[in-house]
């Protein structure tokens, strides 16, 4: 609920990430890290230009405010090359110590020369992944002085994932707060390197289902006296993804050229996905049940079934595209993804039995009626259908052995093939497909409610290819 409520009252979703307000207050001996992300060096970026400036920078535009005034004093601003902040602290007779102070002086690695006296222990560890005196700025309190404002930016040279942090560590601080903001601009724009290769992936994906939608829509004009029931559920759904690829692409757009993801073209692009994905499972289900080509009708209890299926699919889901989508730019607890995901794969699984169970009876039923043509188109169907599920195993397999070693750490460049690109695609090969095998033709209305007469062949031997289940036990 909390992202929920922070979506809907939230105008905008910036990368110009802000202080919260509520921050607590910072005391002797602490640091606070403020955000992270992948960052390109201007060599390593897979694109440069505006709304980028072709370097690579972190800016800080920062207030700090102090309660112990009586002498002059330092806060440390701090880059750090990577996201495990283990190379941060130090162990000294069997206590963490996190900055470098006259007691562990020349007592442990970071904190041995007196110019690292009263700053962040940075270990080598750190500094072999690039950390250097270029990655912090010491802000300067005099004597008497209660706040601070200060403006510094920090090239990135070298790729890889960066946090900021701002550290206490000078005694004579006292109680320390502070507001203000970072910007993170890559050589191209705001996007950080982990989404920015949502950007030309959906812009493909535009005109890939641009390309479809045309010869989809050109059959539907030529047929538009066969057209089916069925036809006009593929156009809409055709149209939804149309529709959800162009929204994501100028979501991304203008979250790389100005640095905010705005509220509007972000919930539509959410609420478009999620429907869309909804209803073509559902669609699934009816089609796999005969409708449309064995049936004309479906019935009312069959019906009222699969939109509460649907609804319920479609409420689990929507929260969960708006964890995926809401971590992107913010910080969110890990735990929402264990609650959130069981409840979308089980969603998921009754819709692929409901969808094999039905497949498995019409087929029987088209052997059993020798309606050999039909046998086939389903036969077709029920092999894309099955080949799709096994790849999407296989990935999910290995999607859970990316995320379980933290591979995204390393990996985060195929961030958003693991989070979405891979699922896209296989939706869209297999939608595709279907498009293909229920194309409007010249006989669509003879073919879909005309009986075949019975071939002298034993169509009940096609049914040894697909062997599905019978039952909730099978």
């Amino acid at each position: 609920m909390i992202l929920l409520s922070y979506l809907f009252i939230s105008a905008s979703f910036a990368l110009r990430h802000e202080v919260p307000s509520e921050i607590a207050p910072m005391m002797f001996a602490s640091y606070r890290s403020l955000t992270g992300m992948a960052m390109y060096s201007p060599k390593d970026a897979p694109a440069s230009g505006p709304p980028g400036t072709g370097k690579t920078s972190i800016s800080a535009d920062l207030s700090f405010k102090r309660d112990n005034t009586k002498l002059k004093a330092q806060v440390q601003l701090l880059v750090i090359p990577d996201k495990d902040m283990d190379g941060v602290g130090a162990w000294v007779d069997s206590t963490n110590y996190f900055c470098c102070t006259s007691d562990i002086l020349k007592r442990a690695e970071g904190c041995r020369e007196e110019s690292q006296l009263n700053k962040l222990i940075i270990t080598d560890r750190l500094k072999r992944k690039g950390f250097t005196d270029d990655n912090y700025h010491m802000v300067d309190f005099e004597a008497d002085q209660a706040q601070v404002d200060v403006k510094w930016t920090h090239d990135v040279t070298k790729t890889g994932l960066n946090i900021f942090v701002v550290a206490v560590c000078d005694p004579y601080l006292g109680s320390v707060t502070f507001t203000g903001e970072t910007e993170w601009l890559n050589p191209y724009g705001h996007l950080p390197g982990e989404l920015y290769g949502f950007l030309p992936f959906y812009g493909w994906m535009c005109l890939v289902y641009v390309a479809g939608g045309v010869v989809w829509f050109a059959l539907n004009f030529m047929y538009w006296k066969e057209l089916l029931s069925i036809h006009n559920y593929i156009t809409l759904v055709l149209a939804m993804c149309m529709l959800e690829m162009a929204t994501w692409y100028g979501d991304y757009m203008s979250l790389n050229n100005a640095g905010n993801r705005f509220r509007f073209p972000f919930i539509l692009g959410m609420m478009t996905s999620v429907t869309r994905r909804t209803v073509a499972r559902m669609l699934v289900v009816a089609v796999s049940m005969g409708h449309g080509i064995v049936t004309p009708y479906l019935q009312p209890g069959t019906k009222k079934r699969i939109m509460i299926l649907g609804f319920v699919y479609w409420v689990f889901a929507f929260l969960f595209e708006v964890f995926i989508h809401y971590h992107e730019t913010n910080e969110v607890s890990p735990q929402l993804r264990l609650i959130l995901t069981p409840p979308v794969a089980i969603l998921d699984g009754i819709f692929w039995w409901w969808i094999f169970v039905s497949l498995h009876k019409t087929v029987i039923e088209l052997a059993t009626q020798k309606q050999s043509s039909k046998l086939s188109l389903y036969r077709n169907l029920a092999f894309t259908l099955g080949f799709a599920l096994v790849i999407a195993f296989l990935f999910a397999c290995y999607q859970l052995y990316y995320i379980w070693g933290a591979l995204y750490l390393e990996q985060w460049q195929y961030m958003w093939v693991m989070e979405v690109g891979f699922w896209q695609i296989l939706y869209t090969g297999v939608f595709f497909i279907i498009m293909a095998l229920w194309r409007p033709n010249a006989h669509s209305k003879e073919y879909a409610y005309m009986q075949q007469i019975g071939t002298t062949e034993d169509a009940l031997d096609d049914v040894e290819a697909f062997d599905g289940p019978d039952t909730m036990d099978d």
